[in-house]
């Protein structure tokens, strides 16, 4: 009888405690890898304060994104945090140690939180990393201009390639004939 009363006790109080098997895409990434890796990049607004999270695309980064989307299946039941790490000027988050939407103990994805008419820079593949849903106020914010430089940088490097290439295809099409 002592060992089912024990088994009841650990059943009952280790029900609440879980623990991710995996966490979401985008997690553990150094913002270079999360640019790199994540396929479409929007700069956007959240149009829509239902349980669901639908944004209106601002800017395309990188992609090819709809004008309106669902992102996450959830948002964070916690008050909203709009800490922007001083226009993303802190050391704090460039650090990568500092998120405005933490991972709460056990779980698979940060603890998103968004405000209607309040602009995010969302890595659309990638809501597992704690940068993934940034606050922009500005276009001066260094997080927003840091992406699109990184973008603009390796579209000039893929389109380089690209011609040098075609370039090297011509004169081995050339001296064939």
């Amino acid at each position: 009888m002592k060992q089912l009363a024990t088994i009841v006790l650990l059943i009952f109080f280790s029900w609440p405690a879980f623990s991710c098997s995996a966490r979401m895409h985008g997690a553990m990434l150094s913002h270079e890898e999360l640019i790199d890796t994540t396929d479409t990049i929007v700069l956007a607004e959240l149009v829509d304060t239902a349980m669901l999270s639908y944004f209106r695309t601002i800017e395309v980064i990188k992609g090819q994104p709809p004008v309106e989307f669902q992102w996450v299946k959830f948002r964070a039941r916690q008050s909203h945090i709009v800490n922007d790490f001083d226009q993303h000027r802190s050391p704090e988050f460039w650090s990568q140690e500092a998120y405005r939407a933490p991972y709460p103990n056990g779980s698979c994805s940060p603890s998103l939180t968004f405000t209607t008419g309040e602009r995010y820079l969302i890595f659309v593949e990638s809501p597992g990393h704690g940068h993934s849903a940034e606050i922009i106020k500005s276009e001066s914010d260094l997080w927003y201009l840091f992406v699109k430089e990184r973008v603009a940088h390796k579209q000039v490097k893929a389109a380089d390639a690209e011609q040098r290439a075609v370039a090297l295809s011509f004169r081995q099409f050339h001296d064939h004939f």
